[in-house]
């Protein structure tokens, strides 16, 4: 569904009545900045209930809550150990921009 609108996963979501959910999710390239230089990311903007449908959780701190938008970050795990060199302060950081999970899967970091 590479061209379906918001509204319609929506829709889908709320009428769905077969599957055990349905998701969202677009690619996106993100500017990261705050380091020596700013740097283009490959990324995904995703449903509140991307994680939940596929059945993952996090190594590290938390993923979507529930008519969250816009304010949580779910890293890799090599992407956090080589951008943010491990920090784990990025993970309880209180500013709503700067939440933050780590993401590892069957013991090998993916990128998501």
């Amino acid at each position: 569904m590479d061209s379906e609108s918001w509204p319609d996963y929506l829709y889908y979501r709320d009428q769905n009545h077969v599957f055990s959910g349905v998701l969202a999710y677009t690619r996106l390239t993100f500017l990261v900045s705050g380091g020596d230089l700013p740097e283009n990311v490959s990324g995904e903007l995703a449903s509140d209930n991307y994680f939940g449908v596929l059945g993952a959780a996090p190594q590290l701190g938390r993923v979507f809550v529930a008519g969250e938008r816009g304010d949580v970050v779910v890293l890799s795990d090599r992407y956090w150990r080589e951008r943010f060199h491990a920090d784990s302060r990025l993970i309880t950081m209180h500013h709503p921009s700067s939440r933050a999970s780590i993401w590892r899967v069957r013991g090998k970091s993916e990128s998501l």
